[in-house]
């Protein structure tokens, strides 16, 4: 299912100079976002250390992620919130096969400089680099480790004073460790991930999960592989396959979808959209450090550093890298004062879905690419006022991933331009020239507007333009009351896929009662439209639509789909593994789980359980 759930596109721009001037007047609006922010994470810590409303198999990365953005917003290591964070964070590591997880951990832990948590990057690195696919990208899950370093690292945990002063963690701007200073058992386990041979127990041992190998997934894989690098970790294979990966599977337009189908443009998933666009250009960028330090590393060796011919191509005159960052300057709006300026329309727009997760994205890339402006446009006073303005008055920021608290974090990183890789930056410093790249000949543009939201205005635009779908949003979320109610009513029984998707923007941007009642309308819709139209639906990379279609599965009493309900019981999303729970319960007055904080091991053993009833009694 098609539909423009995202937020706002993305330039490809780096800002190395960290205290560069904001648009000047609001300064002063930006510290206090950043300061609201900030405190509304601090407050929303729960007792354990972790942050989120739901654990699972996301909340080490949700953890890492608050305690890395609370780091670049200057909160100081030694405070007692990022300490018991860290330790939340150590504790799950040992056994982390979360793809976003180990690579937010490793950030996270780089980021703190501990050198007694070094031996925790380089087994979470191993494990990157044990679950890359041959076509170069990443999946949910990475493999698991074996029982023996486990035992290792759980060791090693126990005895953190005692590794302080030893195989210290680089310092300075710049760290960089070497091969040479990993342990055998991480050099044994890389040996065989270069045979291909298992680290550990296959993440293939437990039920099938509905999922393959993603942009999003490998967008954090090949950030945490750099930092993997900078820990001495043999990446450069990896990240030659992520090279590669981008190369192949670049859609027409210029962009990168979600799933890349090879040949398929158009393909489910494979449309190009800005956060993915921004994937796609982030490991390019990549790439380009990696061969750089390479020529660095045998100029070094070679104490010949100043007549070594350069062999890293121009990034310049890359036409990949140069189209990607074309495609996204038009998906890049102005800010105000250039629209005002241009006589245009000014409103900021309301945002949510995937918006705050796509802004971090820009500003990774930008920061990555040494680009200030992109299409003409300054991409971080546009994504600063849209982020300012949408602030909740909590100093929260809610869309699609409140229940993690990631949408505040991708919010304030943007902020705050933190750069986890300053060093790949440097690599990159004046390599474009950004006034050369002007986006929007000859290109049509992203598909993806901001989401839940009316896209903001860009050049070209006429007034009254925009998708339906956002326009019957916005109705809905300006609503109060009765008037709300039956607009939603209207959505839930209306014709076309503008209302399915307007239903859709309608939950990311609402909370409450009213975000209740768009998800009961949207169960509700897709139940009216039939039992042999959910198939599709249960599989749809929406997890708002899968978790509507599992309970539309109860509401059409369709026990056809109980097969496939059982398989989402291992669904990425609690939100959607709970819905198909709820919905097996009710069509087959069973419940062999799993419980809401049940770990992987124990959702496989519930799945196999539904699944040997249902070979039974299944008609």
């Amino acid at each position: 299912m098609n539909k423009s759930l995202l937020g706002v596109a993305c330039a490809a721009v780096l800002v190395t100079l960290l205290n560069r001037p904001v648009w000047a007047a609001d300064t002063d609006a930006v510290k206090r976002a950043i300061d609201a922010g900030v405190a509304h994470l601090k407050q929303t810590q729960n007792m354990d250390g972790s942050w989120g409303t739901t654990p699972g198999r996301f909340s080490g990365g949700a953890t890492a992620l608050v305690a890395l953005t609370l780091l670049e917003c200057d909160v100081p290591p030694d405070d007692a919130q990022i300490k018991k964070a860290a330790e939340y964070v150590r504790y799950l590591s040992v056994n982390q096969n979360n793809t976003y997880s180990i690579a937010l951990s490793i950030l996270f832990l780089d980021k703190l400089r501990e050198p007694g948590d070094v031996p925790l990057i380089e087994s979470l690195t191993v494990r990157l680099l044990a679950g890359q696919s041959s076509q170069g990208g990443w999946t949910y899950e990475c493999p698991t480790i074996s029982d023996q370093e486990v035992q290792r690292l759980t060791d090693i945990l126990k005895n953190r004073t005692e590794l302080v002063g030893k195989r210290e963690v680089p310092k300075g701007d710049d760290p960089k460790r070497s091969p040479k200073d990993l342990p055998k058992e991480i050099v044994g386990q890389i040996a065989l991930v270069n045979r291909g041979q298992p680290i550990g127990r296959s993440v293939n041992d437990g039920p099938v999960r509905m999922i393959r190998d993603d942009n999003s997934n490998t967008q954090f894989a090949t950030l945490a592989l750099w930092v993997g690098r900078r820990h001495g970790l043999p990446v450069d294979k990896a990240v030659g396959l992520i090279n590669l990966r981008f190369r192949t599977t670049v859609n027409p337009d210029g962009g990168w979808g979600y799933v890349p189908t090879v040949g398929l443009p158009g393909a489910r998933g494979n449309d190009s959209v800005a956060s993915m666009t921004c994937a796609g250009l982030l490991g390019l960028t990549v790439a380009y450090g990696v061969a750089a330090e390479v020529v660095e590393e045998k100029a070094e060796a070679a104490k010949d550093k100043e007549s070594k011919p350069r062999t890293v191509q121009d990034p310049a005159k890359d036409p990949v890298l140069t189209r990607g960052i074309a495609v996204l300057a038009t998906a890049v709006g102005q800010p105000t004062a250039k629209l005002k300026e241009m006589g245009r329309s000014a409103d900021i727009p309301r945002i949510g879905a995937r918006s705050y997760y796509f802004l971090w994205s820009l500003e990774r890339a930008c920061l990555a690419l040494d680009l200030d402006t992109i299409g003409g446009k300054d991409w971080y006073e546009w994504g600063s006022e849209l982020i300012i303005a949408n602030q909740a008055q909590d100093g929260s920021w809610q869309a699609e991933h409140v229940m993690y608290r990631a949408d505040t974090c991708f919010a304030l990183l943007f902020l705050k331009r933190a750069n986890l890789v300053r060093d790949l930056s440097a690599k990159m410093k004046g390599k474009l020239d950004h006034k050369a790249l002007r986006g929007g000949v000859g290109i049509d543009g992203l598909k993806e507007k901001l989401g839940g939201g009316v896209a903001g205005p860009k050049e070209g635009d006429k007034p009254g333009e925009g998708k339906e779908s956002d326009r019957l949003a916005a109705e809905v979320v300006e609503a109060r009351g009765e008037r709300q109610t039956e607009l939603l009513t209207k959505l839930r029984d209306a014709q076309g896929q503008a209302s399915t998707d307007a239903l859709v923007i309608v939950i990311g941007q609402t909370n409450g009662d009213a975000k209740k009642s768009a998800r009961k309308a949207l169960a509700e819709r897709l139940a009216k439209d039939g039992a042999d139209k959910l198939t599709a639906f249960l599989e749809d990379r929406e997890v708002e639509i899968r978790r509507a279609a599992a309970l539309a599965c109860a509401l059409c009493n369709s026990k056809t789909h109980v097969p496939q309900l059982i398989a989402l019981l291992g669904d990425r999303e609690q939100l959607v593994s709970r819905a198909a729970w709820a919905a097996l319960k009710n069509l087959t007055n069973q419940d062999f789980g799993p419980a809401l904080d049940a770990t992987d091991a124990d959702k496989d053993k519930a799945i196999k359980s539904w699944q040997a009833w249902w070979a039974k009694n299944g008609k």
